[in-house]
């Protein structure tokens, strides 16, 4: 199915605010009920959440940011993964939307709604964190 693909933020110098909505969501899909034909060998399609990658030097506002998977009805129906949602800020946020500063997982990056609970899309993930002065070294391991 088709994925939510990508939203991409910089402004290093500035403040960024966001009071709309970011939506990185995955396609929903349809597939065949019992009354259709193709119900043997049509599977949904939904597609999985994208991303949202903010890195920015104050993040403000009240808006919401989401990446979640597509969910499918019909028979054969499989929700697709949740996406990811990063955001990385020089000072401390001044964000008070959804998901909340430090949250790591929640409904704004779920997986889509299949035909039955197994075949749910996984949830995504939150990524908060600060970044350093310019020539600061991270180190991940």
């Amino acid at each position: 199915g088709k994925v939510g693909g990508v939203i991409r933020i910089e402004a290093l110098k500035g403040n960024a605010r966001v009071d709309g909505t970011l939506i990185a969501d995955g396609a929903n899909d349809y597939a065949g009920g019992l009354d259709d034909p193709a119900y043997l060998t049509d599977y949904s399609r939904c597609g999985a959440g994208g991303s949202i990658y903010l890195r920015v030097y104050r993040l403000q506002g009240r808006g919401a940011l989401f990446a979640r998977g597509g969910s499918a009805t019909g028979y054969r129906g499989t929700g697709g993964g949740g996406g990811r949602i990063a955001v990385w800020t020089r000072v401390n946020s001044e964000w008070n939307g959804t998901p909340p500063v430090g949250v790591t997982s929640a409904t704004n990056v779920m997986g889509g709604i299949g035909n039955n609970p197994a075949s749910w899309g996984e949830t995504g993930t939150v990524y908060w964190a600060t970044f350093g002065d310019p020539g600061t070294l991270i180190q991940i391991r």
